[in-house]
C-alpha cells in the first residue's frame, strides 16, 4: 500500500525507515556481526598475503628461516583479525551509548 506523505504518494516501506527512524538495535547488532565477519575474513587473508609475501623476501630458508616465516606471516593474519576486531568493538560500543540515552 501507499500513504500520502507531504503530497505525494509513498510506499509504506520508506515511511518505517525515514531519517528521523532510527534503527532497532535488534536490527542492527547482526549488521555490525555481518560486516564484522565479512571484513574480518578479508582483512586476515590480506594481512597473511602481504606478511607471507614479506617473509619471502626477507627470511631466507632452512629451519630458522622457515620459522621466521611461519611467525611472520601469522603475525599479519593476527594484525588484520585484531583490526577488526577492534573496529566491531568501537561500533558496539557506539550502539550501546546511543541506546542508553
Amino acid at each position: 500500500g501507499t500513504v500520502k506523505k507531504s503530497g505525494e504518494r509513498v510506499p509504506c516501506r520508506s515511511l518505517a525507515m525515514s531519517d528521523k527512524a532510527k534503527p532497532r538495535s535488534e536490527m542492527v547488532v547482526p549488521e555490525i556481526w555481518e560486516r564484522a565477519i565479512l571484513k574480518g575474513v578479508v582483512s586476515s587473508a590480506m594481512g597473511f598475503g602481504v606478511a607471507g609475501a614479506a617473509s619471502l623476501i626477507l627470511f631466507r630458508g632452512g629451519r630458522m628461516g622457515n620459522l621466521a616465516r611461519m611467525g611472520l606471516t601469522g603475525f599479519g593474519g593476527g594484525w588484520g583479525a585484531g583490526a577488526i576486531w577492534t573496529r566491531a568493538s568501537l561500533e558496539f560500543e557506539d550502539l550501546h551509548k546511543k541506546n542508553s540515552k
